[in-house]
């Protein structure tokens, strides 16, 4: 399952959903942050930011094995701002994940940054 929060650029938190979020004001770039906690025994966060553009943005969270194999994916659309998207460590069957997996975040079909290496506990 995955859980979005979002914030403002004051640090204020305007609620959490998981679907479709509004943000009061958006960063200037498109960017990722780095995912928290590492190694996890649980939830996997990692912050998406998302520059005001042509109305929403398709953002997929996806998790890979070690092979490569696409173990998990998530898609949202959400608007501008800076967005909190959390992985709770299962596979696309609702498995729990053990071990080194990769997390990749994907914005309207383009990668963003690197693939981060996760250890779920």
């Amino acid at each position: 399952m995955i859980t979005i929060h979002s914030s403002t650029r004051d640090g204020s938190n305007s609620g959490s959903t998981t679907g479709k979020t509004a943000v009061r004001s958006a960063p200037d770039l498109l960017g990722v942050g780095t995912p928290y906690p590492n190694p996890s025994s649980g939830t996997v966060t990692i912050a998406i930011a998302l520059p005001p553009g042509n109305g929403d943005f398709s953002t997929e969270l996806v998790a890979f094995d070690m092979l490569g194999r696409q173990i998990h994916s998530s898609r949202q659309n959400l608007s501008a701002g800076i967005h909190n998207v959390s992985w709770d460590g299962n596979d696309a069957s609702g498995n729990r994940i053990k071990g080194l997996c990769l997390l990749r975040a994907r914005v309207n079909n383009n990668w963003l940054g690197q693939s981060y290496r996760v250890v779920i506990e």
